[in-house]
C-alpha cells in the first residue's frame, strides 16, 4: 500500500432499495492504493449491488439510484455508466463472460481500442480506412498476460478456450488498461482449477505490488486469507465485520456471514443406474431428454435460464415443454392449458427446500444474484424427475453458508428418487464430501477412478499423471 493518507476509495453512507425494498443501509467501508480487499457474504446480501453502484451500472440508475457518496482519491464521483467509472481507473471482471466467441483473446483484450497504422488510402479518405496494426495488438496483449502472471494463448479464439482461460481473458483485458487503479473481481475462481486459482491468487499479489487495487469477491473464504489485506463481510444489506485479514478466520468470516456456525457437508451419493443396454447417441440434446437424462451447466446465464420469466416459468418449462408436465387437458388433450397451481407448487417446493432468496415465484430469474440463480437451474433439473443427472460445477459462486445445500440437496435427489448423479467440479473436497467415486480426467482420458475416501495425495498424483 502506498503512503499516501487518502484513501484510492471511500464508501460512505450508501443506502440502496428496489421498490421499497432496502438492500444496503449505510454502508461504510475504505480501500487505499495497493490494498486487496475481500468482499464476503451470502448470496443477497448485497454485494453485487454495491459493486453496480460503485462501477456505475444502468440498473442502479433505472431503479430510483442510491444515497450516500463515493469518493475516488477523496473526490465525491458519481459514475452513471460503466463508461464513467473506466475513466476513473475502474474495471470489472463480472461472474458471467461478457466475450465475443469468435474473436481471438488478443481480440477480445483489445475490443474498442484495437491500434491502428494509416496506409495511403486512409491518409486521403480519413481514418476510418486505417487498418489494425496487429504487431502492436500482440504487444498490448502480450504485455497484458504477461502482468497477469498466467500463460494463455492470445491467438486461440474464444469459442476453443477452456473457460479458467476465458477468465483470465476477461482480467488481461481489464489489466491492459493503462488507467487501470482498482479492479473489482466478483467470483474470478469459481470456474478455476486449483492450479488456475493458485496462478490467480498470485497475479493478484502482482497487481496489488504494482499499486493496482482489488476487491476481491469469493466465496472460497480460505483464498480470501491467502491474499487479502483486509475484510468486509456483509449480511442482510449491513456491514457486519471489517477487519484486517490477519486478525480473522474462516469460521469467523463464516459464522459473521450467516450468523451461525455452518458444518461441512458430509456423506456420500448412493447411485441406482437404470440398465445401459440402450445406446444414445452423441450430439442430440432431445433424445437425451427424450431418455430421461439432465444436465445443469455451468452457464446459468447463457444456456441455463430464462433470464426475463419468472422462476415459475423457469422452474416447469422444460418438463412441461419436454414431458407434457403442468398441463391440464379437455376432449381427449385436444386442448390443453397451463397448470397454474401446479406449477406454483413445484417451484415454491424448490425454493423451499434450495432456500432460494426471492421475493416470490414470480419474479424474475434476472433480478437475483448469481448464486441464487444457480439454484433455479438445479430445481428446473429437479422438476424433470430424470433417472440420470449431470451437473457442472453446482456450487458455482454459492455462498459459504448455502453451499452445503446443494450437495444434500443432491444426496436427497438420488436417495428418494433414485436418480444416478455424474458430478463435475474443480474443488476436490467438494466432490470427496458428495460422491461415491472420483474419476480424474487428465489429457483428454481417464486417468483413474477412486473412492471418494481416498487421500488427496493419491488424488494429485493421478492429475499430474501423463496418461498412455
Amino acid at each position: 500500500m502506498t503512503n499516501n493518507s487518502t484513501p484510492l476509495l471511500q464508501m460512505q453512507n450508501i443506502k440502496k432499495d428496489f421498490f421499497g425494498n432496502q438492500v444496503l443501509t449505510d454502508i461504510n467501508f475504505t480501500l487505499g492504493a495497493g490494498e486487496v480487499l475481500g468482499l464476503c457474504g451470502e448470496n443477497g446480501a448485497g454485494k453485487s449491488t454495491l459493486m453496480k453502484i460503485l462501477f456505475g451500472m444502468d440498473v442502479i440508475r433505472e431503479t430510483g439510484g442510491y444515497s450516500g457518496d463515493v469518493l475516488i482519491n477523496g473526490q465525491k464521483a458519481a459514475f452513471s455508466t460503466p463508461f464513467d467509472a473506466l475513466a476513473a481507473g475502474i474495471g470489472m471482471v463480472h461472474q458471467e463472460f461478457s466475450l465475443i466467441p469468435g474473436f481471438t483473446a488478443a481480440e477480445n483484450i483489445l475490443l474498442n481500442r484495437e491500434p491502428q497504422k494509416k496506409t495511403a488510402v486512409s491518409e486521403v479518405f480519413g481514418e476510418r480506412l486505417n487498418t489494425l496494426d496487429y504487431k502492436e495488438m500482440d504487444r498490448r496483449s502480450g504485455a497484458a498476460i504477461e502482468k497477469m502472471g498466467v500463460a494463455i494463448d492470445a491467438n486461440m479464439t474464444i469459442s476453443n478456450m477452456p473457460v479458467g482461460h476465458k477468465q483470465f481473458t476477461e482480467i488481461a483485458r481489464e489489466l491492459s488498461k493503462d488507467q487501470l487503479k482498482l479492479l473489482i473481481l466478483d467470483e474470478p475462481t469459481a470456474v478455476l482449477t486449483e492450479k488456475e486459482a493458485d496462478a490467480l491468487l498470485e497475479s493478484i499479489r502482482n497487481m496489488a505490488a504494482q499499486g493496482i487495487s482489488i476487491i476481491f469477491i469469493t466465496h472460497r473464504l480460505h483464498e480470501i486469507l491467502a491474499v487479502c489485506d483486509k475484510v468486509v463481510v456483509m449480511r442482510d444489506g449491513y456491514v457486519v465485520r471489517d477487519v484486517p485479514a490477519g486478525e480473522t478466520s474462516v469460521e469467523d468470516i463464516t459464522r459473521r456471514m450467516v450468523g451461525r456456525d455452518v458444518q461441512s457437508a458430509a456423506g456420500a451419493v448412493r447411485t441406482e443406474a437404470e440398465s445401459g443396454g440402450r445406446t444414445i447417441p452423441l450430439n442430440s440434446p432431445r433424445r437425451c431428454l427424450d431418455s430421461s437424462l439432465a444436465f445443469v451447466s455451468e452457464d446459468r446465464r447463457g444456456v441455463g435460464l430464462l433470464l426475463d420469466e419468472s422462476l415459475e416459468w423457469n422452474a416447469a418449462f422444460p418438463a412441461m415443454q419436454i414431458q407434457n408436465k403442468f398441463l391440464k387437458r379437455l376432449l381427449g388433450g385436444a386442448v390443453k392449458w397451463r397448470d397454474e397451481r401446479g406449477i406454483h407448487k413445484v417451484t415454491q417446493k424448490y425454493i423451499d427446500e434450495l432456500q432460494i432468496k426471492c421475493t416470490s415465484s414470480r419474479q424474475k430469474a434476472r433480478e437475483l444474484s448469481g448464486g441464487n440463480q444457480q439454484k433455479v437451474c438445479l430445481a428446473k433439473a429437479f422438476a424433470l424427475e430424470p433417472r440420470f443427472l449431470f451437473v457442472s460445477e453446482p456450487t458455482r459462486g454459492i455462498d459459504a453458508g448455502a453451499k452445503a445445500l446443494v450437495p444434500d440437496s443432491l444426496k436427497k435427489f438420488n436417495r428418494e428418487s433414485g436418480v444416478t448423479v455424474v458430478m463435475i467440479s474443480s474443488e476436490l473436497e467438494e466432490l470427496r464430501q458428495t460422491c461415491d467415486r472420483i474419476a480424474i480426467v487428465s489429457g483428454g482420458r481417464i486417468a483413474g477412478i477412486l473412492p471418494a475416501a481416498t487421500s488427496s495425495e493419491e488424488f494429485g498424483m493421478l492429475t499430474v499423471s501423463q496418461v498412455k
